[in-house]
């Protein structure tokens, strides 16, 4: 699946990886991905953020594992 919309939150364990965002869709539906591999290049905490204080939106491809949404890619 994905999403295109904005960064609402992101949840950094340092700061080059991150361990979940959320996304707003521009419905108003809030998406939580978890990332649960490594950050995908170019895409660290602080870039995610910018993203997210500048009001540009992302594209995010993601899949569900149980009841939790993975992250799998992500795009300007």
């Amino acid at each position: 699946q994905t999403v295109h919309g904005l960064v609402r939150e992101v949840k950094s364990s340092s700061l080059l990886e991150f361990e979940a965002m959320i996304v707003e869709d521009a419905n108003g539906k809030e998406w939580s991905v978890e990332n649960r591999g490594s950050t995908p290049p170019g895409f660290t905490p602080s870039h995610l953020r910018e993203h997210m204080v500048l009001g540009l939106p992302l594209l995010v491809t993601f899949h569900q594992e149980n009841d939790v949404w993975i992250l799998d890619e992500i795009s300007d």
